[in-house]
């Protein structure tokens, strides 16, 4: 409700959920660069969940999410308008924030800081559970760069290739190992 009001009375860009880390929090411009890949368009940034998956509005003003777990960047709402509202439902919340999971998290003493978000220890695509034992807080700026090459990578490599290793570099660049 209180959201509507300021909407109405400032602008669309007061719009904001609570589990909705806003832009202006971390270096977006300079960390959407790391994801090229998924994002070839000039796009607004209007938040990212405390998992570090980024909400965009595509130039057709579609709504973007780009999603850290699955690496892939999907339309979930036509409009902007519609993305808040769908937002605050609590299937919705749940799917695209895992409210639920941020909520018990916190219940337990994880309380994000600015500049962090959670991640995964060991990141579910590699093998790593969704228990909330794998999971920690850290800096948006490296899990999106990890989590950028990481994708990046893996969908580089054939089919049924086993990954033995994952190494980052001096450079800022993700190594992986597999076997041979």
């Amino acid at each position: 409700m209180l959201n509507r009001v300021l909407e109405k009375l400032f602008g669309k860009h007061t719009r904001r959920h609570p589990l909705v880390i806003p832009p202006t929090e971390f270096e977006a411009e300079r960390l959407l660069s790391h994801w090229t890949h998924l994002v070839d368009e000039e796009v607004e940034v209007l938040g990212m969940s405390f998992f570090g998956d980024w909400f965009l509005r595509r130039p057709d003003e579609h709504i973007a999410r780009l999603d850290l777990l699955e690496g892939t960047c999907e339309p979930i709402a036509p409009t902007e308008a519609s993305f808040w509202e769908r937002m605050d439902t609590p299937d919705i919340e749940d799917d695209w924030l895992v409210g639920g999971l941020v909520r018990a998290l916190e219940s337990e003493g994880a309380i994000r800081e600015r500049g962090e978000c959670f991640q995964y220890r060991v990141h579910p695509r590699l093998g790593g559970s969704f228990e909330r034992s794998n999971i920690g807080l850290g800096k948006i700026a490296g899990w999106q760069l990890w989590c950028a090459q990481l994708h990046a990578k893996l969908d580089q490599l054939p089919d049924g290739t086993v990954v033995v290793g994952l190494e980052m570099g001096p450079d800022g660049e993700l190594e992986v190992r597999t076997k041979s």
